[in-house]
């Protein structure tokens, strides 16, 4: 509801071509954000050269997760680009610059599987470790659009992270920006 403690009925629909369930969460988590953007130099995704032309995000957990959950959602209205959602484990030396380009396929953790045409898309990881990944953000194709986007993070059970951008080709997103999280 508009304002805080009003209680009310509400229905959730759903439609999927997999099975879904729902949980309660047991607290309310608590997300950190970071806003970027594409632009005509991004590279897309994996399957292309460029692909380390994104921009790219470190993320930083004080302690050992079950769970990290990582909305990358687009500032478009409809038609929505394909989009997607990497993550790499972390490398010694990622905030002097050029994450993405020190990043290899086999750092890879988790990937989109099937790229998104919508507003936004979810990648969930289980059993992260303490210590620091990188997230990148990426359309499709390369150049295939060219504006902002939020990368969200959130954590259970919820510990003390970070999300810093490394890489970014664009002036609306500078390497060192940083929002840091205490989660409770």
């Amino acid at each position: 509801t508009y304002h805080p403690g009003q209680e009310g009925r509400f229905a959730i629909t759903v439609s999927s071509s997999k099975p879904v369930v729902f949980e309660r969460i047991a607290q309310r988590p608590r997300v950190t954000s970071l806003r970027g953007a594409w632009d005509a130099t991004s590279g897309g995704c994996m399957n292309n050269a460029s692909w380390r032309k994104n921009p790219s995000y470190l993320l930083s957990l004080s302690a050992d997760v079950a769970k990290i959950s990582a909305v990358l959602q687009v500032d478009a209205s409809s038609p929505y680009p394909a989009i997607g959602l990497y993550c790499f484990r972390g490398k010694p030396g990622v905030r002097q610059g050029g994450a993405t380009n020190s990043l290899d396929t086999s750092d890879l953790l988790a990937s989109p599987g099937s790229f998104v045409h919508g507003r936004q898309t979810l990648l969930t990881m289980h059993a992260l470790q303490k210590g620091e990944y990188i997230l990148v953000p990426t359309c499709y194709r390369p150049g295939e659009f060219i504006g902002g986007f939020k990368v969200s993070v959130s954590s259970e059970p919820i510990v003390d992270l970070s999300l810093e951008c490394v890489f970014a080709h664009t002036s609306t997103q500078r390497p060192g920006s940083a929002v840091q999280q205490r989660q409770q």
